[in-house]
């Protein structure tokens, strides 16, 4: 799971696992950047992550993070 909207206008920089073998969630080191509505892929043990949304949705985000 990659950020989200937290409350009063901040977007979130979560990152968590989740591991469906012991049905528990892990917390990873915070995206770089707060921000909602992510586009996610994992490849080759990598996940990427590309742009949304920060502010509630006001300002778009154009980076991208490995």
């Amino acid at each position: 799971m990659l950020g989200g909207f937290v409350s009063q206008n901040r977007s979130s920089s979560l990152n968590q696992a989740y591991d469906p073998t012991t049905d528990r969630w892990q917390e990873l080191a915070p995206t770089p950047r707060e921000r909602e509505h992510v586009g996610a892929v994992g490849l080759n043990g990598v996940v990427y992550a590309i742009g949304g949304f920060a502010n509630q949705n006001t300002e778009a985000v154009a980076d991208a993070y490995a």
